[in-house]
């Protein structure tokens, strides 16, 4: 789906951060109201966007940060990043991600995993 919405920037003059604030939720509002269930927007920080998730059961749509990482043309690179629902969650996921253990963790995994190879021995040699 092509990313229709970017959620900051384009103003000329200043604004307040209250202004911003209201803005904001304003712009979220809209789309929480207007955008389509799974609909993901681009927002101004590399790597987050916002994503309408559809209803549950009686619970409404809601809205979600999704944390993915891009590649150079600012595309996410997982098909689905973390989805945060809240400030809670993210508190949270940043504990987890600056424990400096999970470097390590990471670095282990990388000397242990196989090295992914291209295997072209499907390829027809015409």
């Amino acid at each position: 789906m092509s990313v229709a919405r970017v959620w900051e920037g384009g103003s000329q003059r200043p604004q307040t951060a209250q202004s911003r604030d209201a803005s904001l939720e304003q712009r979220l509002r809209d789309f929480l109201r207007s955008g389509g269930d799974w609909e993901r927007s681009r927002t101004s920080i590399p790597g987050v966007f916002v994503v309408k998730l559809p209803g549950r059961g009686p619970r409404g749509a809601e809205l979600a940060l999704e944390i993915n990482p891009v590649d150079g043309q600012g595309q996410p690179r997982k098909r689905r990043g973390y989805m945060v629902r809240g400030k809670a969650e993210l508190e949270e996921l940043s504990r987890i991600l600056s424990d400096a253990r999970l470097a390590r963790l990471a670095e282990a995994l990388e000397s242990v995993n196989p090295r992914t190879v291209r295997n072209d021995s499907r390829m027809i040699d015409v």
